[in-house]
């Protein structure tokens, strides 16, 4: 039988596995109340996502503002029975802006964006033990006379943790 497991997964296996060892001192452990972040490195391909690698760090990530961004990548971070544990939102990383002078305007600048079909970016999230799975989804226009909010949540990947 093979058994597969996850980056993160592994990560939080042998973390837990080198503090359960002998000689590893109550000095070495990590303390409880130490906050850890959760990175992830996601690649983005035609709108699949994939997971490339996770990494645990000690740390605090920032309070975060509740924006909203339009076109943004929102993300949700749920346990196994479908809880919110972590909510945010990033810039689209398929959509690269740029900016150039105008050869028509000597000092004024025009913006041009770029769809990237491969891109990666990087996600914090604070961790949490009953991590399941991440979220990822676009806000889209609900159908007319739905009867539901102008806009709902289309899903376009969801990743074990």
């Amino acid at each position: 039988m093979k058994l597969s497991m996850t980056p993160l997964g592994f990560a939080l296996l042998v973390a837990m596995v080198a503090m359960a060892l002998p000689g590893a001192s109550a000095a070495n452990a990590q303390p409880k109340s130490e906050a850890q972040i959760v990175f992830l490195h996601l690649r983005m391909k035609n709108d699949t996502l994939t997971l490339v690698k996770s990494a645990l760090r000690p740390g605090l990530v920032k309070q975060r503002r509740p924006v909203e961004k339009t076109g943004g990548i929102y993300y949700d971070v749920v346990s196994s029975s479908g809880k919110s544990l972590w909510q945010g939102v990033t810039g689209d990383p398929s959509q690269q802006r740029l900016e150039y002078e105008d050869p028509d305007h000597p000092g004024q600048l025009k913006i041009k964006y770029l769809e990237l079909k491969v891109t990666e970016f990087t996600l914090r999230i604070p961790f949490k033990p009953e991590m399941n799975r991440l979220e990822l989804y676009r806000m889209a226009p609900a159908a007319p006379d739905s009867g539901r909010p102008k806009v709902v949540r289309k899903l376009i990947s969801s990743i074990p943790l």
